[in-house]
């Protein structure tokens, strides 16, 4: 009993051991960002805002959408 315990803890382990520990490409990376460019910026327009039944509330919105972290991310 003791020896199937072991060996089933064994082969459970084993994949685990197996992977590879991906390393993340700084490079490839902000060049994938980049294709979102054209989101940069601020933008304004109307929105309409709806609670519950009745008319809905028109008002005017406003994003600001920018790179951070080296260009790694995209803040909105």
């Amino acid at each position: 009993m003791k020896l199937g315990v072991l060996l089933y803890c064994g082969a459970m382990l084993t994949p685990c051991g197996a992977r590879q520990i991906r390393t993340p490409d700084l490079e490839a990376q902000p060049a994938a960002m980049r294709k979102l460019t054209f989101l940069v910026g601020k933008w304004e327009g109307e929105a309409r805002l709806l609670r519950g039944p009745g008319e809905p509330i028109l008002m005017t919105q406003s994003e600001e959408v920018q790179y951070k972290l080296d260009d790694l991310i995209m803040v909105i």
